[in-house]
């Protein structure tokens, strides 16, 4: 109901922040050369930090420099040192801030914040997708720090599963994920992850009950604009519960952005496979 929407937020000069002004502002060491055409594998850079104590961080804004070729970008802490690889990124495993189209800052409620640990090394995961023009990318991220540690840490996780299989020219192909909630926690955000043959996704969460409840209903998911979407209100979750998560995929020739309905389509990193992720923020009571 476009009457109940809030309206459109301003648009951001280019030499200003959404989150506004930042305490610190990183950036690339070195500028990502971005051919114009093939396929880019995933490329994983690491930026400094020298922080001699943990950081709370209240708001996380992520910029390519070149957004355009910029498929997703997600930021992990590790220790200085760490090799560089990809299992970093198991979505259980969440991410310290992220870029999607449609998304590339996080605000967190007061009194909640992400930790970036002292001496911490962030470890971009960068997709890249040409579109026929050469670019060069210098990446920036930008923080707001709390001036004393939070009352609650925020964390994120997520339900996946990488084991579906989307059967050629399938309309609407549903898979399912879970994700147990051992602790009682309070749930602060959603995002959902697919590709260009993702339609719908929804979040629901199972009691120690048995009762299943709605909380976040995507009827048409959108690629091109992957909004995060936060509760007004922390929302309780108590322990023993389950996270699940419902998508649906299309794999028709109906689906105008469907590269080959004649494909069984798996999990993959690119474009043209295809994720399931249900990632969620929340604090631990």
């Amino acid at each position: 109901d476009l009457a109940k929407a809030p309206p459109p937020p301003a648009a951001t000069p280019k030499d200003q922040w959404q989150i506004g002004t930042p305490d610190a502002v990183l950036s690339f060491p070195e500028a990502q050369e971005i051919p114009a055409e093939g396929v880019v594998r995933y490329r994983y850079v690491q930026v400094a930090t020298d922080y001699p104590e943990d950081r709370w961080v209240s708001a996380i804004e992520v910029r390519p420099s070149a957004p355009d070729v910029v498929h997703h970008a997600l930021v992990a802490t590790v220790k200085p040192d760490t090799p560089v690889k990809s299992a970093v990124f198991n979505p259980t495993a969440g991410f310290f801030a992220a870029i999607v189209p449609g998304g590339r800052t996080a605000t967190y409620p007061d009194g909640m914040a992400k930790r970036l640990p002292k001496g911490a090394t962030l470890l971009f995961q960068m997709h890249y997708t040409p579109n026929g023009v050469a670019q060069t990318d210098v990446t920036q991220i930008a923080f707001k720090f709390l001036k004393e540690a939070p009352k609650k840490e925020v964390f994120t996780s997520a339900a996946f599963n990488p084991t579906f299989e989307i059967p050629p020219g399938v309309a609407s192909h549903p898979v399912r994920a879970g994700l147990p909630v051992p602790f009682d926690v309070r749930v602060l955000s959603f995002m959902p992850h697919m590709h260009v043959r993702g339609t719908s996704f929804r979040y629901t969460f199972r009691g120690p009950d048995g009762t299943e409840t709605t909380i976040c209903d995507v009827p048409k998911y959108d690629f091109n604009w992957q909004t995060p979407y936060r509760l007004a209100a922390p929302l309780a979750v108590p322990g023993g519960s389950f996270l699940l998560c419902y998508a649906t995929f299309d794999n028709s020739v109906e689906n105008p952005y469907n590269p080959d309905p004649s494909a069984t389509v798996r999990w993959g990193d690119q474009t043209w496979e295809e994720m399931m992720i249900g990632y969620v923020d929340y604090v631990r009571e």
